[in-house]
């Protein structure tokens, strides 16, 4: 990064979620977005992982309609994950919506 070289896409999928934790969400919402477009075939599992840690980012900078998108993106890719189903329920809880946060946890 520094001396100019370009990150392959698996060091792409590696270095967002450190920019994660040091809650650089911004800058992590652009590692992930580039690696989920920088690969023609990306496994199931690693396109859920990126969309749950990319709703977590944006929940973390208060976009939830964007949090809510990959949410129920989530949904077209494979059976529901309950990570997803507590994920909608965090989404209602922040908006006090608690019948939904409910259902949104209970719904997997």
């Amino acid at each position: 990064m520094k001396n100019g070289r370009a990150l392959s896409p698996q060091n792409i999928f590696h270095y967002a979620p450190q920019l994660q934790v040091n809650k650089r969400y911004k800058e992590a919402i652009e590692y992930y977005e580039f690696f989920l477009h920088s690969e023609k075939e990306i496994n199931t599992e690693l396109v859920l992982f990126t969309y749950h840690n990319l709703a977590c980012c944006y929940f973390q900078i208060n976009d939830f309609e964007k949090e809510l998108d990959l949410t129920l993106s989530s949904f077209k890719c494979d059976i529901p994950q309950c990570v997803f189903g507590c994920r909608m329920g965090e989404h209602f809880n922040k908006q006090k919506k608690y019948k939904q946060a409910i259902f949104g946890i209970y719904l997997l």
